[in-house]
């Protein structure tokens, strides 16, 4: 059975070694973000490639599959709502403001993509290595068809925000949100 890694924070100085405990099912690391940071979204891709994001541009990034964690600059300082990996290397997160980050190198630097749009973005995935698709605030849909580089708004069919995005196949594709809403 796999373990369950969580990370949290702690008061102590960051200056300070890791400080990693395991008591055989939870894996601690206490050092990596700070007092009161909050992660909202985890990806891991089969490779064991994966990244977590959060509040205040929060980013931990694992390549053994969450054995072990890391922190990464985002280079911004919002809140960041969801992450999805079109490939070991190449991810995107999104959040607050319309925020879209773009890696290339497994989420060792990130980059800003313009998305067009100012809304909350709430879920992101991909659907292949060149197509994705962002949801967010008022029904707000953004397409990619090179791994995240560019984003086109594309019609949702709702105004209610949509918080989750999921590719069936590459011609299908589900996001859910407010009110009960799903969206195909």
């Amino acid at each position: 059975m796999a373990a369950l890694v969580a990370v949290a924070s702690c008061t102590d100085s960051l200056a300070r070694p890791p400080a990693a405990t395991d008591d055989g099912a939870l894996a601690r690391v206490e050092w990596l973000l700070g007092p009161g940071a909050l992660l909202n979204a985890v990806a891991l891709t089969s490779a064991g490639v994966g990244a977590a994001v959060g509040e205040f541009g929060a980013v931990l990034l694992t390549s053994d599959s969450g054995e072990s964690w890391t922190s990464a600059e985002s280079g911004v300082n919002r809140s960041l709502r969801a992450v999805a990996f079109a490939n070991p290397a190449t991810a995107v997160a999104v959040g607050a403001g319309g925020t879209a980050l773009r890696t290339e190198d497994g989420g060792h630097s990130w980059t800003s993509a313009s998305t067009g749009s100012d809304a909350e973005l709430r879920g992101v995935a991909f659907g292949g290595p060149a197509l994705g698709l962002i949801v967010g605030e008022g029904g707000v849909v953004l397409r990619t068809q090179d791994a995240g580089r560019t984003w086109q708004a594309a019609a949702s069919g709702t105004s209610s925000t949509l918080r989750a995005v999921k590719f069936a196949s590459a011609s299908v594709v589900i996001a859910a949100g407010d009110d009960g809403t799903i969206v195909r």
